[in-house]
Parts: C-alpha cells; structure tokens; sequence
C-alpha cells in the first residue's frame, strides 16, 4: 500500500511512503487460560511505517474477537478497505502534523459493530508505527507526543511516573503463589486476577491470592465474560470481602445492558 511519494527538503517537511502489515503467529512458553479463551501461541498484526527518506517505524496490534469483535484475517481486510494511498498523503515536519494525520484517520467499520470499537487494534497498530517513524525522523522520543496533545499533556501533569501492575491468569495453585510473591516481591501496587474460569472455586482461589499478595496491593478482578447477568450479584456478594477495586468484563456483551438493572 504505497500512499504516493512527495518530500520538500528544503522546508524538511516528509510524508509516508507505504505501509507493510506482517501476520504474526508467536508460540508462548505456557499456555494461558481464562474464562473465554484458552490458547498457546497468540496471532498478532504487525506494522511498518516506510517513510520517504527511508525512515521506518514499527506498531503492533492483537485483534481479539471475544475483546473488540476484530480479527487478524478481518484486520487485513479493513486495511485493504481503509483507502490508505489517499489518507495518508499529508505532508508532515512537525509532532502537530503528525498527531493530525493519525486523528483524521478513517477505518471503515462493519454495519453490525456491536461493541462499538472494532478497528481499535489495528489503529493501534497503523498510530504506533506512524509515531515511530517520526519520532526516529525528528530524533525525538514519541514520549514528545504527550506535550502537543492536551489530553495527553493533563494526565502527564498528574503523573510522573508509568505504572505497571501484575497479571495473574488461571494456573495450578503452586504457580499462582509462585506469580502472586513475584509480584509482591518486586513491589507492585496493582494486580489484575482473572477469575469465573469452569471448575475454578473463586472464593478459595482469591483466599489464597489475597495472603500471598497481601492486604495493601489493589486488586483488578477480570471475568472475561465468564458469569451470567441473572447470576453476577450472587458471584460479586462473596468477592467483595477481598476488597476488589473493580470487576472487568463480568458478563458477555450481549448482556451487558442487563446490568444496569442490577441494583
């Protein structure tokens, strides 16, 4: 996909030459299991930005259908769709330039989007390598983009530090203490539990997490779509003595409007 070739040295002003995609399919050394996936390798999108002067830059995405309803096969397609030579036309020289070219980006999405997000991985994917071939291009970090973007430029106002938190995913109990005093050990505050695997006992599971991890960590708890509307007050009520700030994806999309009901 190559957007036409144009570059005024004198005004040192640069634009895109062409976007590769690369279709990964990467082994993982353990398996990894939650309530709506279980896999061992994990397929992802991978891009690279060619600029015009030789410039390249790399953005990766991972479609997850069960996440935003994408597809590695359905991102390449909306790629080939998304008119890319025309897009991508603008000349650039400065971050202001390039933040433009990657808002004014437009993705064709399908008529039956129900989560409202597909495309999210894939511009992902296309912003990333766009960033990082101008930031490589004006020997800037793309941390830079943070001071030309407002939104960006509040929240770096309130922090000065990136904050990491610790995953752990359903395992055999002797590798979840394992991953649970890691992730004290090295210190960190936040840690996300996925939880509402089939067969799993949350409560004796999250017993066992809560001492290893300790009473001062805060604790993400992830369903991944694992409970039923009818049956989410009941599931929550024996979690809540865990203390969890926040309980991700309880419920499948389709009846996420059914939790407003819940009182």
């Amino acid at each position: 996909m190559k957007p036409g070739l144009g570059c005024n040295a004198h005004f040192n002003v640069v634009r895109i030459r062409e976007l590769t995609i690369y279709r990964l399919l990467m082994p993982l050394q353990r398996k990894i299991r939650h309530a709506s996936y279980s896999r061992s390798s994990s397929e992802n999108i991978l891009v690279m930005c060619t600029l015009v002067d030789g410039t390249r830059g790399w953005g990766e995405g991972v479609p997850r259908e069960y996440v935003t309803g994408e597809t590695v096969p359905g991102s390449l397609q909306q790629l080939a769709d998304a008119a890319i030579d025309e897009q991508l036309q603008a000349d650039c020289d400065n971050w202001d330039d390039v933040i433009r070219l990657c808002q004014e980006l437009q993705l064709p999405r399908p008529e039956n989007d129900k989560r409202g997000c597909y495309g999210n991985a894939l511009r992902c994917a296309v912003e990333l390598s766009v960033l990082d071939a101008f930031g490589k291009l004006f020997e800037e970090p793309v941390s830079m983009v943070t001071q030309h973007y407002r939104e960006a430029s509040l929240i770096r106002k309130t922090r000065v530090e990136v904050q990491y938190s610790g995953i752990i995913t359903a395992d055999t109990p002797v590798r979840e203490r394992l991953s649970a005093a890691k992730i004290r050990l090295y210190g960190f505050s936040q840690c996300k539990v996925k939880i509402g695997m089939p067969g799993v006992d949350d409560i004796q599971r999250m017993e066992r997490l809560r001492f290893w991890l300790g009473s001062r960590i805060d604790l993400r708890l992830d369903v991944n779509e694992g409970w039923r509307s009818s049956d989410v007050r009941a599931r929550v009520e024996p979690l809540l003595r865990f203390e969890p700030s926040s309980i991700e994806q309880p419920v499948p999309h389709a009846e996420v409007l059914a939790l407003s009901e819940l009182r």
